[in-house]
């Protein structure tokens, strides 16, 4: 009786133990969407200060299609809520609207102006990705600025950039 015992209290406590690894296990492959959200803020930033006129009526930021790059999902929409306030910091008037819905905002209201971000990923692979960064600038100009970005303690860097006027 006390070997049966002994036996149950071992099958408990190993599944105890699988499950507790399982758990560390898909916690490691969810992603950080909080790095995630970082990153767009510092693209964001950069694409702003770098690029962008400080006197637009808006600006646009698309982020519908924006995903935490260690796991491939788009981000929740509270975390897309967070990338637009975070943006308001350059803009009050803040928009998730794609380029081609800021030509229909335009044409509506010719006497605003105002800028567009959205973001494209072109290679990802683990803990490494590469990200386009589209800019439009109320018809003078677009660009797009390329980036490759690195995973490392638990933040993406952005270890290299590359930028080009489109038009």
């Amino acid at each position: 009786m006390k070997n049966k015992i002994k036996l149950l209290k071992i099958i408990i406590l190993f599944i105890i133990i699988l499950v507790v690894i399982v758990l560390l296990l898909n916690k490691c492959s969810m992603g950080n969407e909080i790095a995630a959200i970082k990153l767009y803020e510092d693209l964001i930033d950069i694409t702003v200060t770098e690029n962008l006129i400080d006197s637009d009526d808006f600006l646009a930021i698309y982020v519908d299609n924006v995903f935490d790059p260690l796991n491939k999902e788009l981000l929740s929409n509270d975390a897309k809520v967070e990338i637009l306030n975070y943006s308001k910091k350059y803009n009050f008037n803040i928009y998730n609207m794609n380029k081609e819905e800021v030509f229909l905002l335009k044409n509506d209201n010719e006497n605003q102006n105002g800028s567009c971000i959205s973001f494209n990923f072109s290679s990802i692979s683990y803990k490494k990705a590469i990200v386009n960064v589209y800019y439009y600038i109320d018809n003078q100009s677009s660009g797009m600025q390329t980036y490759v970005l690195k995973y490392v303690k638990k933040e993406w860097e952005i270890v290299k950039t590359n930028s080009q006027v489109i038009s």
